[in-house]
């Protein structure tokens, strides 16, 4: 099933999935729950989002010691945005494009580890 997967995903054309993928990951390592949000001016588009109270610096400290080199932890802090949840914040990575293949694909690969 995972195969199945793994192809639909890379047969879908876009580039940033596996990247989103990865992303995914490094926020699930970190013990943050990812989701799908829709932010200020995306008109219904929705991206990876993760909601938290631990402030944006810390979520991000957090993300960045699990990354694998400087480039990748520069382009997430780069494409961070937030938004206030009341006494909680999201942060939300328009770049990481939220779509059904991904949806499918993180849901198998988070319920396997």
């Amino acid at each position: 099933m995972l195969t199945d997967l793994v192809y639909m995903v890379l047969s879908t054309g876009k580039e940033n999935i596996m990247e989103a993928i990865e992303f995914a990951k490094i926020i699930n390592e970190a013990g943050y729950e990812f989701r799908s949000y829709s932010g200020r001016g995306m008109y219904g588009t929705q991206c990876i989002g993760v909601v938290t109270d631990k402030g944006i610096f810390q979520t991000l400290a957090d993300f960045i010691e699990l990354c694998e080199d400087t480039a990748d932890a520069a382009e997430m802090v780069e494409w961070t945005i937030s938004d206030s949840m009341g006494r909680d914040i999201i942060l939300y990575w328009p770049n990481y494009e939220w779509s059904e293949e991904l949806s499918l694909f993180l849901n198998d690969v988070m319920d396997d580890e």
